[in-house]
């Protein structure tokens, strides 16, 4: 009798444990399940800026063109106004957004200019007056006016440049995998065709 006693206590514990044992198993399976669920879930954001007048929209891996033209205007500040005392202030605001395999070359053009400056005994300054995201190509150019000025303050020379940057989004933030800066107007795809034509 004890031992049928036994026998139905152990044989209660084990379907118990049978059932934790099932219960687990399907809250772990559903753990799982909804974790997969919320990587996947795509959030788009739209928020305005202090001082901005019109709204941006970012996504995981894609942003509206107000978006790519604010990102395109805080970098070319923050390149165009490069001095020898800010270069490694600069390095740190703009080589995190540079595609790997641009990285050594985009911190080699920073180092340069920084070098440049400092022998020429001058600093540049940008002005931007012009922004353009074109989405065909993935770009931003930033059309300003560029100036050298002397440590004194004295004006030195002055003339129109174009930033032109190669932007996607991942994971929400921008990832440069170009940057060129040429004397004029944005090269555009408009710009290109017209000068192709021209050449003809």
């Amino acid at each position: 009798m004890i031992f049928d006693k036994f026998r139905r206590h152990f044989d209660s514990n084990r379907m118990a444990m049978y059932l934790f044992a099932g219960y687990s198993a399907l809250a772990t399976a559903a753990i799982f399940y909804l974790s997969a669920s919320l990587a996947t879930v795509k959030t788009t954001v739209r928020i305005i800026p202090f001082g901005a007048d019109k709204s941006m929209v970012i996504a995981q891996r894609s942003a509206n063109g107000n978006y790519y033209k604010f990102w395109g205007m805080d970098f070319a500040l923050a390149l165009g106004n490069l001095t020898p005392y800010n270069a490694k202030f600069v390095e740190k605001q703009i080589l995190p957004y540079v595609k790997a395999s641009q990285y050594q070359e985009v911190k080699s053009a920073i180092e340069s200019e920084a070098a440049s400056e400092l022998s020429d005994n001058v600093v540049t300054t940008f002005t931007p007056h012009s922004l353009v995201w074109q989405p065909q190509s993935g770009t931003v150019f930033v059309t300003g006016q560029m100036n050298e000025v002397s440590p004194n303050g004295r004006y030195t020379g002055g003339y129109m440049k174009t930033y032109q940057m190669q932007m996607r989004i991942v994971n929400g933030l921008p990832v440069i995998s170009g940057i060129q800066l040429y004397p004029g107007k944005p090269h555009t795809l408009s710009w290109m065709k017209l000068h192709t034509q021209g050449s003809q």
